[in-house]
């Protein structure tokens, strides 16, 4: 940089009238670059130098498994790190160890035609792993390999292990969540699956999947798919709403799942976005929703429909029973394509802050049936009447019309809101929170 870019440069970054947004655009300009990564190498150069130093007396040391993966993280630190290039010193540590290479095909094609190997790959950048299923295996394996493929494991350690991988899945918001092991895999029948809409934790760090009371019995156990097409039980229902009640003052149909103690670090506790990110959650109010029913989409992650999108229609909805149900809401989907459907119960309806980052949801309510214009309707297809009071068989027979028109053109999403869930729930002695709950 010459003298006059360098007073340009000078005067730009001291000018006081410059925010911080306009200052970092400034270090971003190209005549600045250059002085912005001399300044960043003199800084960092020292920490490259350390870095350097702790891998050359990690490589004098016995190597161990936590001693691999530190050397690989400071590799990648090293190759972050700004730094002056010195390409003999630089050679010199990395010649002491070497690039992760493709496993040859010769060796690939040879392990894969045997029947008692369940998976190989390379590990650790310096350790070639070989499940088998039997001790025999494993000896005459390790030997023929040894024999044949010389070449390549003067470079890597072999590791032949007996045992049985498998993947474990971590279970999170939006998995099908089933009340029994035999339980039909269709949502429609009885004693369908629901939705686990997220995990809480409670006043005594206890772990809970929260979902529907009608799709699950009090003290019952609770299965998720843990593999196809097996189930694997999670834990027991806790809690439930009691919906048989003969006066439900809040229609909150809420349940809490304790997670068994051996599945916990099974279960993924974070809030996902629209997008499938991991986010920090904030609670609507009434009023936040009836601010902002017309201003932004709702999203939820169902079991039966996934992802998707769709608009507040009715922010507040008052039935004549209990004490007016104002906890209540209705949802449409976008386009032809529907909010949720049957096997959606339980899932959390969420809108999506309204920033660049995106990166706070603030969750509205719990899916808990669909609505039309004659009938709220859960998922096992148990209706109850949204207006009380005798009627005529007449007046019957229209309503019964009236329900089968919208039944399939215009249904809507029920729901309830989830900050008088979290109060009623606390009025019965569970004190929950989602995690990074803001």
């Amino acid at each position: 940089m010459n003298g006059q870019k360098y007073e340009e440069t000078k005067q730009m970054l001291e000018a006081k009238y410059l925010d911080n947004k306009a200052k970092r655009s400034a270090i971003a300009h190209p005549d600045v670059r250059e002085v912005h990564e001399a300044l960043t190498e003199l800084l960092e150069t020292p920490i490259w130098k350390l870095l350097i130093e702790i891998k050359q007396n990690m490589q004098k040391s016995d190597v161990s498994d936590k001693q691999v993966k530190l050397s690989m993280e400071l590799d990648i630190l090293l190759n972050t790190v700004k730094h002056p290039v010195s390409d003999g010193f630089t050679k010199s540590i990395s010649s002491a160890g070497h690039t992760i290479s493709e496993i040859p095909d010769e060796l690939r094609n040879y392990l894969l035609r045997k029947r008692d190997v369940s998976g190989f790959g390379i590990w650790n950048n310096n350790e070639f792993r070989v499940f088998v299923n039997q001790e025999y295996s494993r000896r005459h394996l390790q030997e023929n390999m040894l024999t044949n493929f010389a070449q390549f494991f003067s470079s890597y350690r072999l590791n032949v292990i007996v045992c049985n991988p498998c993947f474990r899945q971590y279970f999170k918001q939006g998995e099908k969540i089933f009340p029994n092991k035999s339980t039909p895999l269709k949502p429609n029948e009885e004693n369908g699956y629901g939705t686990l809409g997220g995990f809480v934790t409670d006043q005594n760090a206890d772990i809970h999947a929260l979902t529907c009371a009608h799709v699950c019995q009090q003290g019952s156990s609770f299965f998720v798919a843990g593999g196809v097409p097996s189930l694997e039980k999670i834990g027991e229902c806790a809690f439930k709403a009691n919906l048989q009640a003969e006066t439900i003052k809040k229609f909150i149909d809420v349940a809490l799942v304790k997670i068994d103690k051996r599945v916990k670090e099974m279960c993924d506790l974070s809030m996902y976005n629209d997008e499938s990110l991991p986010s920090p959650v904030r609670i609507y109010s009434k009023e936040d929703l009836l601010e902002t029913v017309k201003k932004t989409f709702v999203y939820k992650i169902g079991a039966s429909t996934s992802v998707t999108r769709g608009v507040v229609t009715s922010p507040e909805y008052h039935s004549k029973e209990g004490e007016g149900r104002g906890e209540l809401f209705f949802i449409s989907g976008v386009g032809d394509a529907p909010f949720a459907k049957e096997g959606d119960s339980g899932s959390i309806v969420f809108t999506v802050g309204n920033s660049s980052t995106r990166d706070i949801i603030n969750i509205v309510g719990m899916v808990f049936g669909g609505f039309t214009q004659n009938s709220f309707v859960t998922d096992q297809g148990k209706a109850k009447k949204a207006t009380d009071g005798e009627s005529s068989t007449k007046r019957k027979k229209d309503d019964d019309e009236l329900g089968r028109k919208y039944e399939d053109t215009n249904q809507e999403c029920a729901c309830f809101r989830m900050d008088t869930a979290l109060k009623f729930l606390k009025e019965n002695g569970w004190k929950i929170r989602f995690k990074d709950q803001i």
